[in-house]
C-alpha cells in the first residue's frame, strides 16, 4: 500500500528525524511505499535553524552570531538526510492510508501543532490511522480539550496507538474507550541497522561527557563541569552549541547514536537523548522537567534513579552517575517485548 505519514521529520533535532526514519524503515519492511506529507512551510523550517532574537543579540552579540553560524552548519547535515524521505503535498499522490505520528504532534500548547492536518482533518485517503502520537509535555487536560475541532477529530479516529500514558489518559477521556500504548519508532529497529560512525579528530582517544539538551540551567552547567573535571573528561555537546563546553559537535542524525555510544557519561535533557542512552546501554542522567522521558523511564522501564530534580545537590548528582546501576539485560528484554507488541499493533492497524 501507499502510506503517507503526518509527522515532523524536518525539525531541528535528531529525535524528530530518527523517529520518522525508523517508522519509514519499519513500514517498508512490512512491504509498503512510504511518503511524508508536508506539514510546515519551508520558511517555517528555515526559521528553526535561525535562533535569532534581537534582545539576545543586543545582550550577547558574539555568542548569538556563533549560535546562528552553528545551526546553519548543522542544517546542512539535516538537509542531506532529508533526501532519504519522499516529502509530498498530500494531493500529489493517491494514498491508501495516512498515519498520524509519531512524536509530540498533538502538543497543542504549540501553535503549529494546532494545525488541522495533525488530526487528519481534510486529508483524503481510504483510512486514517495513528502511531505513537503524543501530547508531549501538556500538563493540563483542560488546555488540551478547549479546541473543539481537535476533540471532534480525535473522536472520529480508530482507537489511537499512543506513545505515553499521559496521551493515553487524555485520549481515553475524550473518546470513552481504550487507546493502545506503543513504543516510539526509534525502539522498533536496532540502531546498528542505520547508524553511521562518527569521527572527530579532536576527540580521538579522548573520553568525554556528552550534553544533549535544548537548555541547560546554571546549576546543571556547574555540576556538569565539576563532575567532568573530577573524572578528567571533556565536556561535549552535540546538535546544539554551548560556549561553556569544550566542543560543540555537528553531526548527521544518522551519526547521533554513534556519538552517544562513544560517550562515558551523558546528560540527556530530551526524550530521544534518553531513548538513545537506553539503546546504547549508557550511564546517563536526565531531568524531571522532561516529562516525556520521565514517563518513559517510570511507566515502561520501571527505573527512575537517573532522574534529577531541580533542587538536587551536587553530591547527589555525582552519585547518580558514579553509582549508576541499571540492569540493561532487563531493559533489553523489555525493549524487545515492547517492539514485538508494537509492530503487531501497527500491522493490525494497517488493515483497511
Amino acid at each position: 500500500m501507499k502510506i503517507g505519514i503526518v509527522s515532523v521529520p524536518d525539525a531541528a533535532n535528531f529525535g524528530s528525524f530518527l523517529q520518522a526514519y525508523c517508522l519509514q524503515i519499519t513500514l517498508q519492511k512490512l512491504g509498503h511505499e512510504v511518503y511524508f506529507i508536508r506539514t510546515r512551510s519551508k520558511k517555517y523550517i528555515n526559521n528553526l535553524f535561525c535562533p535569532f532574537n534581537i534582545y539576545r543579540v543586543a545582550k550577547h552579540p558574539l555568542r548569538e552570531i556563533n549560535n546562528l553560524i552553528f545551526m546553519q552548519q548543522q542544517k546542512k547535515y539535516y538537509e542531506k538526510c532529508w533526501q532519504k524521505f519522499s516529502i509530498i503535498d498530500e494531493k500529489e499522490t493517491e494514498l491508501d492510508i495516512i498515519i498520524l505520528g509519531s512524536d509530540a504532534i498533538w502538543s497543542v500548547k504549540s501553535e503549529i501543532f494546532r494545525a488541522p492536518i495533525f488530526y487528519g482533518i481534510g486529508l483524503k485517503c481510504k483510512s486514517i490511522k495513528t502511531y505513537a502520537v503524543s501530547v508531549g509535555g501538556m500538563k493540563s487536560y483542560e488546555d488540551f480539550v478547549k479546541y473543539d475541532y481537535i476533540v471532534n477529530a480525535i473522536k472520529t479516529l480508530q482507537p489511537p496507538l499512543v506513545r505515553d500514558n499521559l496521551t493515553k489518559d487524555y485520549v481515553d477521556r475524550i473518546r470513552g474507550d481504550e487507546s493502545l500504548l506503543v513504543c516510539d519508532p526509534t525502539f522498533l529497529i536496532d540502531t546498528a541497522e542505520y547508524t553511521e560512525d562518527f569521527c572527530f579528530a579532536s576527540l580521538a582517544g579522548k573520553k568525554y561527557m556528552l550534553i544533549y539538551a535544548y537548555y541547560v540551567n546554571e546549576r546543571m552547567k556547574n555540576y556538569i563541569q565539576k563532575f567532568a573535571n573530577a573524572q578528567n573528561l571533556l565536556v561535549v555537546s552535540v546538535g546544539f552549541r554551548y560556549d561553556w563546553c569544550d566542543y560543540s559537535l555537528h553531526c548527521s542524525p544518522l551519526q547521533f547514536s554513534s556519538v552517544i555510544k562513544n560517550a562515558e557519561y551523558i546528560y540527556a535533557a530530551s526524550f530521544h537523548g534518553v531513548v538513545f542512552s537506553l539503546l546504547n546501554n549508557k550511564t546517563f542522567v536526565t531531568t524531571d522537567a522532561v516529562i516525556k522521558a520521565k514517563s518513559l523511564l517510570n511507566d515502561v522501564f520501571s527505573v527512575n534513579d537517573m532522574i534529577l530534580s531541580e533542587s538536587i545537590e551536587y553530591q547527589d548528582f555525582e552519585d547518580k552517575l558514579v553509582k549508576f546501576n541499571i540492569d540493561y539485560l532487563d531493559i533489553r528484554d523489555k525493549i524487545l517485548k515492547f517492539r514485538k507488541n508494537s509492530i503487531e499493533a501497527l500491522r493490525n492497524s494497517l488493515q483497511i
